[in-house]
């Protein structure tokens, strides 16, 4: 995803829903589509100051912002990995 940060959050938002339904419906493994959920919230971390979705300040944030990053996080699938959880190495992409 290529773009300047001084974009607005409905920008911000519009790219990030973009990309998450392009990799909804992109023919990619599941584990792929868990790395490119992943990034995006990291993204959405860095540029809305997301700490935690248990932070109170989590719950008090623009719904829009609220309901994209929750999407993403239930999207990714760990039940693909052998213990459940993915860890820093099966987040390379293959």
């Amino acid at each position: 995803m290529k773009f300047k940060l001084n974009r607005t959050k409905e920008e911000i938002i519009h790219m990030v829903k973009h990309d998450f339904e392009v990799t909804k419906k992109n023919d990619y493994t599941q584990h792929q589509k868990n790395v490119k959920y992943s990034s995006l919230m990291k993204f959405m971390e860095d540029f809305f100051n997301i700490l935690s979705s248990d932070d109170e300040e989590f719950e008090n944030m623009d719904s829009d912002v609220k309901e994209l990053y929750l999407a993403l996080s239930n999207a990714r699938n760990f039940g693909i990995y052998e213990n459940g959880e993915e860890t820093y190495a099966q987040m390379e992409w293959n």
